[in-house]
């Protein structure tokens, strides 16, 4: 109703912010292509209001993040530089602050770690002096997410867990991107790469935090994916294949409905890790040469490399 009264209009700021609110719920929903679509109507109507430089900058946000999403990093990355360049020329420092977010975001799924601390960093700098607290938090929560794929998990505990509260003390909405998720991450790797007496107490925890990220993911279908992969990896941890295979199941078809290849190779790749499959991993290697992630691309090769020699599964029950 409200893009239809704005195309009636046709004032290119009604219309601009019209789109751009559409696009911003239909990223959250999981509806990228939809999303790019009112996207870039938002930032057509913006560039006929050359004054609303704010705007622009805003309306390019939901198109970066369906990017990423759908695992299209090079255009991601093309737009966040394009915002970051755009504010710093204007010295609007939000619109850099915004773009160093994507831009880093992007750099760790591509792997590229040491750059996307910088960025995230900076990010979360120029969040706090604005004040920008949506930011400071998105940015935070993926440079846990960063410290974690350097598996420096402890560091990216602590940072994800200073987000956690964070949120709380300014009494912010509980859905943060990648922030739940996160921090169940987290506790999975914790559980499984540290001490064997602490195993117990914290795979409980990240039972906890997988059914929270669950919950969040229902009502924010973007993270459902992702959530769904955590949950099958608990299950496995907690010795309970036949469930987890499940999960992963569920995770995979949510990913490659929503057109969610990066989450569709991650999971392929987490499924061949633990059922020493290598028709799954073969599928996490495709995808991942699709989309460019020469981190996770490298990490399957590694796999497949070991698995060289070895015989061929004609089922995953074999493995068991």
């Amino acid at each position: 109703m409200g893009v239809d009264a704005a195309e009636k209009a046709q004032l290119p700021e009604v219309l601009g912010k019209a789109y751009f609110c559409l696009a911003f719920y239909e990223v959250y929903a999981g509806k990228f292509d939809k999303a790019i679509e009112h996207g870039l109507r938002s930032v057509d109507a913006y560039r006929k209001n050359v004054w609303n430089l704010r705007g622009w900058g805003n309306s390019v946000i939901p198109v970066c993040s369906s990017s990423l999403y759908q695992g299209n990093l090079s255009s991601a990355l093309a737009y966040a530089q394009d915002v970051v360049r755009s504010g710093q020329e204007a010295g609007h420092m939000q619109m850099v602050c915004w773009g160093l977010y994507y831009l880093g975001r992007g750099q760790v799924l591509e792997g590229r770690f040491d750059d996307a601390v910088v960025n995230l960093k900076k990010s979360i700098e120029l969040a706090e002096g604005i004040p920008d607290r949506q930011y400071r938090l998105n940015a935070g929560a993926y440079l846990g997410r960063c410290y974690l794929r350097q598996n420096d998990i402890e560091r990216g505990l602590v940072t994800l867990e200073e987000c956690e509260a964070y949120r709380v003390k300014y009494r912010m909405g509980k859905y943060i991107p990648g922030l739940s998720t996160g921090i169940a991450d987290a506790y999975l790797l914790a559980a499984e790469q540290g001490a064997e007496n602490e195993k117990k107490e914290k795979l409980k925890k990240a039972r906890g935090l997988c059914e929270h990220a669950l919950k969040l993911g229902r009502k924010f279908p973007v993270d459902l994916a992702e959530a769904m992969r955590l949950k099958g990896t608990c299950k496995w941890l907690r010795e309970k294949p036949s469930p987890a295979k499940e999960w992963w199941q569920r995770g995979l078809k949510t990913a490659e409905e929503m057109g969610m290849r990066y989450q569709s190779g991650m999971t392929h790749l987490e499924m061949g890790r633990r059922l020493k499959d290598l028709q799954h991993l073969r599928q996490a290697e495709a995808i991942f040469t699709e989309i460019g992630v020469e981190w996770d691309l490298a990490e399957t090769r590694g796999l497949l490399e070991g698995f060289r020699g070895e015989r061929q599964p004609t089922s995953e029950e074999e493995w068991q």
